[in-house]
């Protein structure tokens, strides 16, 4: 048996047992305010109903409308798909419905919700996909070829049976959450697409931007997280966590052996409790804070390495946005600055300067000709309480889906003010929902710091949504 006539029969039994449930759009006469009652429009089908269709003609009957290969494309393609039948919106708990993305480059990824257990029988695969005559094609694991029409109707999209054309399969999808926390609680293995990464050197008394490190996440099914930062692995378990302030923390405890590591992950745009809901606040995408080695709890001997990420859901390709023009204003900008040169680090001292900038973001996309620009004003030094004068400029630079760099210009109307600092962003969720990505920075000064003659070296992130 095919991968798809498995998926079909498989799929088929889960709309079937879904349709035992209840649901659907509540009917009912509406009245104006003299108490008449007023034209009606009727309503669509419910849920069950369109999971219990069994054939084509029923279907387009209840007002189904089938997918041209623009509609394919601009309703599905870059999306993330689930099999919908009797399946609640958000996180899918273990062991229900499947998973589909078809990429704009040809291939389809498809999982079920369980795939990372495979002893319970999950599974993966990567396949190619096209159109053809009117019908979405795809190439099988035996390379045996299907091709289905689909239809749409309330949101939920059925395929035609590649071997009974008359009938349907027993698919029912939808769009499924593409919150980056709804991605990790189905156990997806996210890596950072974006990072800036410094190391934080007590012996030598000095720190410095490095290159770009390796960061992964996952959840297991017992709600433990799998992290790899730079080549080390560790399992965050429930008892590892805590909170500080406002940043919720996942905390490995440092190890008196000196040959040991140590990690710990902040969380800046969600916390461990939004993510054990399967969500992260419904962002596209997550930042963490992440390092190892650290040194200033008297364990170990490598310098520390201090790592802003951003992991999630980039966006795929532009071909929605039409060629417009996308104004992403507000959001949120951090750069945590320490002294490149130190005879005893001190946290709490003017050894370190933390930056922030709420609301002060400001950047114009072009899809015509996929340049962006804008800058980050409106600083706030956190430890003194007093605004720090400047801002940072990116020029026009052209993007892809891969994302887009370069150099910040940096402008201050106070002399003593000067950063040199470079970003790595992306655009993240289906629409180019928002940017978000990495600050490092290679050198700094403060006025509160220059005449001790101290400058900094620094990482920092900053994310802002589209404006709607």
């Amino acid at each position: 048996m095919t991968q798809w006539k498995i998926l079909a029969t498989v799929l088929a039994t889960s709309a079937m047992l879904a349709g035992c449930g209840g649901g659907g759009n509540g009917g009912g006469t509406s009245k104006d305010e003299t108490g008449q009652p007023t034209m009606q429009t009727p309503d669509l089908p419910d849920s069950d109903t369109i999971y219990r269709t069994s054939t084509v003609a029923d279907l387009e009957a209840l007002g189904a409308r089938k997918l041209t290969e623009s509609d394919f494309r601009s309703e599905i393609v870059g999306k993330r798909l689930r099999n919908v039948g009797g399946v609640n919106s958000g996180a899918t708990p273990d062991g229900q419905g499947w998973l589909w993305t078809f990429r704009p480059d040809g291939t389809v990824h498809s999982r079920s919700a369980k795939g990372r257990f495979e002893s319970e029988g999950g599974w993966e695969s990567n396949l190619d996909w096209w159109f053809a005559n009117g019908q979405q094609c795809q190439r099988g694991s035996d390379d045996e070829i299907g091709c289905r029409t689909v239809y749409e109707l309330n949101g939920v999209y059925r395929w035609s049976d590649g071997e009974n054309p008359d009938n349907l399969t027993g698919w029912s999808v939808g769009e499924a959450a593409w919150d980056a926390g709804a991605l990790l609680y189905d156990g997806e293995t996210l890596t950072a697409r974006n990072v800036a990464a410094m190391r934080l050197d007590f012996p030598e008394g000095t720190s410095n931007v490095i290159d770009p490190v390796e960061f992964s996440m996952r959840r297991t099914k017992d709600g433990e997280y799998v992290v790899m930062l730079d080549g080390l692995e560790h399992t965050f378990t429930r008892d590892q966590r805590t909170s500080w302030g406002l940043d919720a923390n996942y905390i490995q405890e440092h190890d008196d052996d000196p040959d040991e590591h140590d990690m710990s992950v902040s969380f800046w745009s969600t916390s461990h409790e939004e993510l054990d809901a399967g969500h992260s606040r419904g962002e596209h995408f997550a930042v963490f804070k992440a390092a190892r080695d650290a040194e200033f709890h008297e364990h170990g001997t490598n310098p520390e390495l201090r790592t802003f990420v951003v992991i999630g859901n980039p966006t795929l390709d532009f071909s929605r946005m039409n060629g417009m023009t996308a104004t992403y204003q507000g959001g949120f900008a951090a750069m945590e600055l320490l002294t490149k040169s130190f005879d005893d680090f001190d946290w709490n001292s003017d050894d370190r300067v933390r930056l922030r900038s709420r609301e002060g973001i400001t950047l114009t996309a072009n899809f015509a000709d996929s340049t962006i620009s804008g800058n980050i004003t409106g600083f706030r030094d956190e430890d003194a309480n007093v605004s720090y004068d400047g801002t940072l400029t990116i020029p026009a630079t052209s993007f892809t889906a891969d994302g887009f760099s370069g150099d910040f210009a940096f402008s201050s109307d106070d002399p003593d003010n000067a950063v040199t600092a470079s970003y790595d962003a992306s655009f993240w969720g289906p629409d180019a929902n928002a940017v978000v990505g990495t600050i490092s920075v290679l050198n700094a000064t403060a006025e509160a710091t220059e005449p001790n003659g101290q400058s900094y070296a620094g990482i920092g992130w900053f994310g802002v949504g589209k404006q709607e």
